[in-house]
């Protein structure tokens, strides 16, 4: 259990009145597609009496979330009370690995500080012999020089042994200088690094907030407390997604999970669930109200409707409760005892407060899988691959904006996936197939006139849908198109294929035609589609 215990003894209150000030980080967390509750365990020894247990550190979110839930064992609960204004400083200090960073943060900003210091003394001796320089290039310039032969050279000679030597001093100051930039550099660098380090151990907000129990014991007991509150975190699953185009194909999903979380607090080596319920969300079925019907007299011509405004306002009541004109709208353990799934993972997890999403995780499924090729020369130029395999995963497949497809070891993009139930048939898509070119072209587009000075209302089109295998493997391939279809009886649709396609209306998509077609390398394919569409004269095609 990881807390720190400092107890504040009022000595001069009596025994029934003693305050225990408790220390404590987050024990556990269950995390929701939306929202975590997080869980603090701790224990005090107390005696006889009653007493009030602080824990003064729990994050400011707690105040806006519903209360906290608490159970104590040893002990009876009594008054509970919650604040976040004008709380007393915390007395603690900070913990080990905080406090170690912050003197690594110290040591190498002094360090720099010297660095800089060194160099600047360094400069200020390249000043002072420039300065030197300036002064000796004046007497050169001076008017009061001895005019004899021997007192000139001797001004000349000192004026360039000075010379030299403040112009090698401020060499060698340069020289130095340059060397200590490396040095600085450094210097620089390992202050930034200390600054990360101490950042990311200190990422929590400083805003609190605390709460006071109160507790009753009967006899010198262990209190062991546990304390429940909401806060704001999310997680959403994350796939890798795998097809093998062996004998026979595989395909494996490798399942993880982005955590991120906003409490204000830091969850440093938690145990962590995922949870697939959302408590924020409804809990309860739909209430279906009464349907109240009646019947009216048809509608009255218009000469009997201006004689309705003379008449007195139908009660309020009855305009209520006139019926609508619409119709009703038409690496984790997973376990499974209780609503939705749950992923409980072995080992600690560190989730740092108001960061990037931490991934972690779960297994790896595998299963066995159907490939083929899909073509909509409507749409598309080439055929894509498929892939057609069951969950047949205890637990569902839930759908996940975050998912990279491999195919053969080969990264081909990123998409999403749609949720897949357990013991559903689904199909997932892998990228182009670049051997299988697809061509649609309109061969005959004809629109007769029933008469000069009537609107066409007839149409008849002939498509001829191509698809080459430029390569050398065969594929079996879903080859899919479509005709119009209508709901007026007026508007008839007549429609024929070469070859005919194998299946109309496929899951329930009307007009949807779909042909399924084995193509070896080398190999092409051409089918005809013709479609004549007719409706009364005076009518317009939509």
């Amino acid at each position: 259990m990881r807390f720190a215990l400092s107890v504040a003894l009022c000595l001069s209150a009596p025994a029934h009145a003693d305050s225990f000030t408790l220390r404590s980080t987050p024990d556990t967390v269950i995390v929701y597609p939306q929202g975590a509750k997080v869980t603090r365990n701790l224990s005090v020894a107390l005696p006889a009496g009653t007493h009030d247990v602080i824990l003064p550190d729990l994050p400011e979110e707690v105040l806006w979330q519903p209360s906290p839930q608490i159970s104590v064992t040893g002990a009876v609960l009594g008054a509970v009370s919650l604040r976040g204004d004008a709380l007393p400083p915390l007395a603690d200090a900070d913990p080990e690995a905080i406090e170690a960073a912050r003197q690594t943060l110290k040591a190498a900003q002094q360090a720099l500080t010297r660095h800089r210091d060194a160099e600047a003394d360094i400069q200020l001796q390249s000043d002072a012999a420039a300065a030197q320089i300036a002064f000796l290039e004046g007497l050169t310039r001076n008017e009061g020089l001895p005019a004899d032969v021997a007192g000139l050279r001797d001004i000349a000679t000192m004026i360039g042994d000075q010379t030299l030597a403040a112009r090698q001093q401020m060499l060698r100051a340069e020289q130095s200088v340059r060397d200590m930039g490396d040095r600085r550099e450094e210097l620089e660098k390992e202050v930034q690094a200390a600054q990360e380090a101490l950042a990311a151990l200190t990422t929590a907000r400083d805003d609190r907030a605390q709460l006071t129990l109160a507790v009753t014991a009967a006899a010198d007991a262990t209190a062991r407390i546990s304390v429940s509150y909401l806060v704001s975190a999310q997680w959403q699953p994350v796939y890798d997604i795998s097809l093998e185009q062996t004998d026979p194909a595989r395909l494996s999903v490798k399942r993880g999970a982005a955590v991120t979380q906003q409490s204000g607090e830091d969850w440093q080596d938690v145990s962590l669930t995922l949870s697939t319920v959302q408590p924020s969300g409804r809990i309860a079925p739909s209430p279906i109200p009464p349907r109240r019907v009646r019947i009216v007299e048809p509608a009255r011509p218009k000469a009997d409707i201006a004689q309705l405004g003379q008449q007195r306002a139908a009660p309020m009541e009855a305009i209520v409760d006139a019926p609508a004109v619409m119709e009703e709208a038409v690496v984790a353990v997973a376990r499974f005892d209780g609503p939705g799934v749950s992923y409980v993972f072995p080992d600690p997890v560190t989730v740092a407060n108001d960061v990037d999403a931490t991934r972690i995780t779960l297994d790896t499924l595998a299963f066995e899988t159907e490939i083929f090729a899909r073509a909509v020369p409507l749409r598309d130029s080439t055929a894509f691959l498929m892939a057609r395999f069951t969950n047949t995963a205890p637990e569902p497949l839930y759908g996940g904006g975050e998912v990279a497809y491999y195919l053969d070891n080969g990264l081909i993009g990123f998409g999403d996936m749609a949720h897949i139930a357990a013991g559903e048939e689904a199909e997932l898509s892998f990228g182009p197939i670049e051997d299988l070119q697809l061509e649609r072209v309109v061969l005959d587009l004809n629109e007769g006139d029933s008469g000069i000075l009537t609107r066409s209302n007839t149409r008849d089109e002939e498509i001829r849908i191509s698809i080459d295998n430029i390569g050398g493997r065969t594929w079996p391939i879903e080859l899919l198109d479509r005709v119009p279809f209508s709901e007026q009886e007026d508007l008839v649709i007549t429609y024929s294929a070469t070859p005919p396609p194998d299946q109309q209306n496929p899951e329930d998509l009307r007009g949807i035609l779909r042909w399924d077609l084995e193509l070896a390398g080398g190999d092409s394919q051409s089918i005809v589609l013709r479609q004549n569409l007719k409706w009364p004269d005076g009518m317009i095609l939509q």
